[in-house]
């Protein structure tokens, strides 16, 4: 479901292959208020995450979004970067939340939040930052298996 489908025609993500309708899976949860969601950018490194959530200014992130990239976060794997824009050279502020992990165990619920004031360009320089921090860190071993 796109709940503003103009403003998305407007602003297609990077590599959009076509619109697929999730409202067939409506009736698989039991609260009628859960809904699929999307994050507008996830990068992945090492087993940590990165995902980039944009609003209109003036927009705000959903009750349910904030809990999934809050419960995302406080598993100590996942960053996430909140922009007020659809735009990046709109850029001038954004908010990070993660994982506090002074002292903490990954999974107990600790989330911190801080805004932090720049342009794309610090964006840029904030987001290598988080590259290099997570590309020192050990991959886990996954293995997948087709069946």
């Amino acid at each position: 479901m796109i709940k503003n489908p103009e403003a998305f025609e407007e602003n297609l993500p990077a590599g959009y292959d076509g619109f697929f309708d999730w409202d067939f899976l409506k009736e698989a949860f039991s609260r009628p208020k859960i809904t699929p969601m999307d994050f507008d950018c996830v990068i992945e490194r090492n087993g940590h995450f990165l995902v980039f959530e944009t609003k209109k200014p003036g927009m705000v992130i959903s009750e349910g979004q904030k809990i999934t990239l809050a419960t995302a976060v406080a598993t100590g794997f996942w960053t996430c970067i909140f922009l007020e824009t659809k735009q990046g050279h709109e850029i001038r502020r954004w908010q990070v939340w993660r994982f506090a992990e002074r002292g903490r165990i990954p999974g107990d619920g600790l989330v911190e939040r801080r805004w932090f004031v720049g342009s794309a360009q610090d964006l840029v320089k904030f987001t290598m930052d988080w590259f290099r921090w997570a590309s020192n860190k050990r991959r886990p071993k996954i293995e997948i298996k087709d069946r």
